[in-house]
């Protein structure tokens, strides 16, 4: 009995709900990822090529051009921003969706087994269990909404044109203002409160379980006939 307790199931816990909810692979989210924003980079460059060729065709000094070219691309540049968050926001939902479910699974079957429940408790007050692990994940998202995606999707644009003689050109540069957004990410403790609070529940379990096994025991020895 100990040893299917302590050792074989909170492993076998963990086996289980790996195979009843297997994870995406991070390598695999990635690569879906990757494809879907090379389509949508693929069509951003359709449209800036198409707004380049009006504008050459209007000509370089037309400054009505000028400014229709600078729209039309920030245009095209904002849609792909656009279609990109929404991508990323929806492959991150996917991922915290499969992450909670597997977390009330685990955290529900730990009642099955003392060593499981006191791993996690154990892991909640030194801080390195469930709680840190979600209070990082929505500290990492919140960072990558307001902070990352606006640093990596900002741009240095530079288009270029000449006449055919290759007497004359026209450069524009386009450059975005970045120094708002380089901010390193910081993350903090999980309130002491909110450990203490689901360890007293494991605290509290634990003993219910030694009071059961303790007069489980001794209901067993004292009705045992054992003899010399």
């Amino acid at each position: 009995i100990w040893v299917v307790l302590v050792i074989i199931l909170p492993r076998g816990v963990a086996v289980g709900i790996n195979a009843l909810l297997p994870g995406t692979t991070a390598v695999r989210r990635q690569l879906e990822l990757d494809a879907a924003i090379s389509r949508l980079k693929i069509e951003q460059a359709q449209s800036q090529q198409d707004a380049y060729a009006a504008f050459l065709q209007r000509g370089t000094t037309d400054r009505d051009a000028q400014t229709e070219l600078r729209n039309r691309v920030k245009e095209a540049a904002g849609t792909l921003d656009q279609k990109r968050r929404a991508l990323l926001d929806a492959s991150l939902d996917q991922q915290d969706r499969e992450e909670s479910l597997r977390d009330q699974y685990l955290h529900g079957l730990a009642l099955l087994t003392p060593a499981a429940l006191f791993n996690e408790g154990a892991a909640d007050l030194s801080w390195t269990g469930r709680l840190q692990r979600q209070k990082f994940y929505r500290d990492a998202r919140l960072y990558d909404d307001e902070i990352g995606r606006r640093l990596v999707e900002s741009r240095h644009t530079m288009y270029g044109a000449g006449d055919p003689a290759g007497d004359a050109g026209s450069l524009m540069v386009m450059v975005d203002n970045v120094r708002p957004f380089l901010v390193q990410f910081q993350t903090n403790w999980v309130p002491v409160g909110a450990v203490l609070a689901p360890s007293a529940v494991a605290i509290a379990v634990l003993l219910c379980m030694a009071a059961a096994a303790f007069f489980a025991a001794q209901a067993f020895f004292t009705r045992a006939d054992v003899r010399p």
